[in-house]
């Protein structure tokens, strides 16, 4: 309903966690949703606001490995509790319209080519998707309805419609479709 926000922290004492943060409740703070210390990154609600999806990220050289086990996209309830990983792959995870599927940024191998991608799965992470190919793009965001999606290639943002026809379509800013 737009009151509640989902963030994540980091401390070099605490480690990483996702926080969730209702803007009506008035003298009430913040409340911790994750239980296990990581590295977490882009929490997002499902469409009815019952879900949480996220990436736990593998580790790195400034915030270390320490907690990093199991790395890839998860979903929660939104009340906390106990995470269900989905899958391995992706980055910058999204609920589809319906809040069936998880939308995600990974790569694809065409011949030497190594190809931004824009994907989906199941919330079982099965049945996986391409629905975006670019050798620019770096960002990919659908809309709301998921008719439309946003993407950023070398530093430029750009709009196409979003079929959902099972073909993987190119993008760039020369795309027709734009």
């Amino acid at each position: 309903d737009g009151n509640e926000l989902v963030f994540v922290t980091w401390n070099d004492e605490q480690s990483g966690a996702i926080w969730k943060f209702n803007k009506n409740v008035k003298d009430n703070g913040p409340s911790k949703l994750t239980t296990e210390k990581g590295i977490y990154r882009t929490p997002r609600f499902s469409p009815d606001g019952k879900w949480i999806v996220y990436q736990k990220e593998e580790g790195n050289d400034q915030q270390g490995n320490a907690f990093c086990v199991k790395p890839g996209l998860y979903i929660m309830p939104s009340t906390g509790g106990k995470p269900t990983f989905v899958i391995k792959e992706g980055s910058d995870p999204y609920f589809s319209k319906d809040g069936k599927r998880i939308f995600f940024q990974s790569s694809v191998s065409e011949g030497k080519d190594e190809l931004f991608a824009f994907k989906s799965c199941d919330l079982n992470g099965k049945d996986v998707r391409t629905h975006f190919t670019s050798k620019y793009t770096n960002s990919f965001v659908p809309s709301p309805d998921n008719n439309w999606i946003a993407y950023c290639e070398l530093f430029k943002v750009y709009t196409a419609a979003m079929p959902q026809t099972g073909k993987t379509v190119d993008l760039s800013a020369k795309t027709a479709s734009v």
